[in-house]
């Protein structure tokens, strides 16, 4: 749920975390509405989306843009409008089966119908253990190991090491 997030938090999220981490997602909730500034070709190749719902009513904004929405076709992900939908219920067994439900009719495109279950999930791949958190003392530690500046999300980033809390730390 990226809430209304636009380009630049998505673009920061591609430079830290790690694909693997962000698709392929059953179920998404669109970006702002379905904004032109929210959703992109990179994150959704990311994300890779399978069903998306975008929450929205009469706006003056024009939500969903043809361009979000042509986004979302792009990657053949069955769309779901609560203008046009009514409420949409997303519900998940914990075997990870899903169905998606409507008040009106179905998802665009013809690929969503409800409800629609998803296929058993497969066993899941054992993930490596997280390496030990990275922690400096000071900034002159943070250099003295290469890593200065330090970015808000990278592995060593502190508050106590950015003074001016621009997201930005030892620079």
């Amino acid at each position: 749920m990226t809430g209304d997030s636009e380009t630049p938090e998505t673009t920061a999220w591609l430079k830290t975390l790690p694909a693997s981490l962000l698709g392929p997602t059953d179920v998404y909730k669109s970006i702002h509405h379905g904004a032109k500034n929210g959703d992109s070709a990179r994150w959704l190749a990311a994300v890779r989306p399978k069903n998306v719902v975008i929450g929205v009513g009469p706006n003056n904004y024009g939500h969903p843009t043809a361009e979000a929405l042509a986004l979302y076709k792009k990657v053949g992900a069955a769309i779901y409008r609560t203008d046009l939908n009514g409420t949409v219920t997303v519900t998940v067994q914990k075997s990870g089966q899903f169905a998606i439900t409507t008040q009106n009719g179905t998802g665009v495109k013809g690929t969503a119908t409800a409800p629609r279950t998803a296929p058993p999930r497969p066993a899941p791949v054992p993930v490596p253990a997280a390496p030990a958190p990275v922690s400096y003392a000071n900034c002159a530690a943070v250099r003295a190991a290469g890593k200065a500046p330090l970015l808000r999300g990278q592995p060593g980033y502190a508050p106590k090491l950015d003074r001016d809390g621009d997201g930005v730390a030892c620079e």
